[in-house]
């Protein structure tokens, strides 16, 4: 059984220390995967005012602005991944170059993602994507 004091006890890093602090730095140090960041809440009111039109130029705004982030956000992923990789199997303290979750390019993508989906509800709600 694991001694729980290894871990907070004082004095040189021990072996045991040190591996798992280089785990878990990989495992949270890691920008995110865009594929999992779940989308902001945004209220529909603010799409409210909007004709079916404006909704459509908005979404395909958003759209854009969509691919371009998670375009970014991938990139970021995978190199954080290779470095993660590599940094722990040769050189530990390269850990500290990793983007890390929660960056400011995650929270715009996870606002867009919102942004879409009320523009999608308040154009359902309009009857915007009906044929006529």
């Amino acid at each position: 059984m694991l001694n729980r004091t290894v871990f907070f006890q004082r004095g040189p890093l021990s072996p045991l220390r040190f591996v798992s602090i280089v785990l878990l730095s990989t495992v949270y140090g890691c920008a995110e995967n865009p594929a999992e960041i779940a989308p902001a809440h945004i209220p529909q009111k603010n799409y409210d005012a909007y004709s079916c039109e404006e909704l459509l130029q908005e979404v395909s705004i958003v759209d854009f602005k969509l691919k371009e982030a998670y375009l970014e956000l991938e990139g970021k992923y995978e190199n954080d991944k290779d470095w993660a990789t590599w940094g722990t199997l040769v050189f530990p303290f390269n850990l500290i170059w990793l983007e890390g979750k929660g960056s400011s390019e995650a929270h715009e993508y996870s606002r867009l993602l919102g942004m879409r989906e009320a523009i999608e509800r308040s154009a359902e709600e309009k009857n915007c994507f009906e044929s006529k």
